[in-house]
């Protein structure tokens, strides 16, 4: 069955293209679009390409934006001005994933947010801001673009969703997407948005507009807290989508889905916090960094956040989410993907196999149309690469100037002796104490309880068996079936 990954050279931004469904009703989606420039040298291209070999428009189940950063939503704001202006599309859009500015800060007032957008447009936030500050202020304005193009397409907005994507403990269930793709929605969190609600509106009371939209973009409290993170789940294969956030917010978003333990945790530290809080939640971090072995959970492949970002991770998330594969998008902007990210990622994983695959071609270092600055980032990678990596790590470059593609398909549905087809799910009333033992928590003690309790009339049913709480049922929720 099809689970393959496009991740398009997108510049310093991300651009990924999921493909999963079975061969006979391939299915498609498209998780942002990169910086200005991307969709005409890359999107628009490779959406044409598979527009070509389909023989109609691409069928894009859903365009997904992580949040609100230029070089992730601009791409996707180009696309969505083409549909609105040609005649025969290269594709189309059922739904729209997106957490605007308005409905991040909570804002209901039409007046607010022009005052906000002109305030930016005026670039009267500039005598604090530099220029990484102004480009998340002018993303504002692009996402607040974006979502008055999909009304006006008739483009459905966040679908499963009555207003914000956000995870919450009342709600860790996957959603199913179609075509046999199930979301686990992540983050942002429910307590995060709110927080960053409080904040702006302390900002708002205690500053001129102008200085709280600085104040606020500043932190970078906007994209952060507002990334979407997704675990997109195809039968048993994974993969762990994490926009642009940090390593502390995603371990905490896959406690809160029931995927690791509570023990897990990796203390946050933000903006604002109390001293005296913040020196218990360091000494408490660097308490739960130096742990050697703590609960992990094990995904076929991880969107490495942040574009490789040494802010963004530590050993110790890397320690507690584990993948087979790693992607980077990256090209040597803001000198992503750091080495040290590189270091404390081997130093995780020990001498277990991994593979990186990066976005960019192995001799752009060398690419004399590429920036000084940008090129010798990539220098600093490509001598970790041929000098420094681990025999354990396997690494990929992209081929071409369309980025890379990881085929992560398991074969075909699985038909049991009655002629059943399962698509590869365990079925809890007919499998043997081995089928049951390959799923995850599941060991011979769990597997004989529940053979003792069947039949089961739904999955949600296994919380009668002792030892099996909604966690667990959570992680078993896409693998199994009755």
């Amino acid at each position: 069955m099809p689970f393959r990954i496009e991740a398009l050279f997108a510049r310093e931004g991300d651009c990924l293209i999921l493909h999963y469904g079975t061969e006979a009703n391939p299915q498609i989606l498209l998780i942002d679009g990169g910086s200005s420039g991307v969709y005409r040298r890359s999107l628009r291209p490779r959406l044409q390409q598979l527009r070509d070999q389909l023989g109609q428009r691409v069928p894009l189940q859903m365009v997904m934006v992580s949040h609100v950063d230029a070089d992730h939503i601009r791409g996707i704001l180009d696309l969505f001005e083409e549909l609105e202006e040609s005649n025969d599309p290269v594709c189309e859009v059922g739904t729209l994933w997106h957490n605007s500015f308005d409905d991040i800060i909570g804002n209901e007032d039409d007046e607010l947010t022009s005052a906000v957008i002109a305030s930016i447009q005026r670039d009267e936030v500039v005598f604090t801001a530099d220029s990484d500050t102004m480009a998340v202020a002018a993303s504002i304005r692009q996402g607040r673009n974006l979502r008055g193009l999909a009304e006006t397409l008739g483009i459905e907005f966040n679908r499963h969703f009555t207003g914000l994507i956000v995870a919450n403990e009342q709600n860790t269930r996957p959603i199913e997407i179609g075509g046999g793709m199930t979301f686990t929605v992540l983050g942002p969190s429910e307590q995060r948005i709110e927080a960053l609600r409080e904040e702006w509106n302390d900002f708002l009371e205690e500053e001129e507009l102008a200085e709280a939209v600085a104040a606020a973009l500043e932190d970078d409290s906007i994209p952060n807290l507002s990334s979407i993170m997704v675990l997109a789940q195809q039968n048993r294969r994974t993969m762990q989508l994490t926009g642009d956030a940090r390593g502390d917010y995603i371990v905490e978003g896959l406690i809160t889905a029931g995927l690791l333990p509570p023990e897990a945790e990796l203390p946050i530290l933000f903006r604002g916090m109390p001293n005296a809080l913040r020196q218990e939640r360091r000494a408490a971090l660097a308490v739960a960094e130096a742990l050697e072995d703590p609960p992990s959970v094990h995904f076929d492949l991880l969107k490495m956040p942040h574009h490789g970002s040494n802010h963004n991770v530590s050993v110790g998330f890397f320690r507690r989410v584990t993948a087979d594969h790693y992607i980077i998008s990256a090209d040597g902007n803001h000198d992503n993907p750091d080495v040290p990210t590189l270091e404390m990622l081997a130093e995780a994983r020990g001498d277990a196999p991994y593979t990186i695959h990066l976005t960019f071609t192995e001799d752009r270092h060398l690419d004399p149309d590429v920036s000084a600055k940008f090129r010798e980032a990539l220098r600093l990678v490509h001598n970790w690469v041929t000098n420094d990596k681990p025999p354990n790590c396997t690494v990929f470059y992209s081929q071409d100037d369309f980025g890379i593609t990881l085929d992560l398909s398991e074969p075909g549905p699985v038909v049991d002796e009655d002629g059943q087809d399962d698509d590869g799910l365990v079925n809890i009333n007919t499998a043997d104490a081995a089928e049951l033992d390959t799923l995850p928590r599941i060991g011979p003690s769990l597997a004989g309880r529940i053979i003792a309790a069947r039949p089961f009339e739904d999955g949600e049913h296994l919380t009668r068996v002792r030892g099996i709480g909604a966690r667990t049922l959570a992680r078993l929720r896409p693998l199994i079936t009755v």
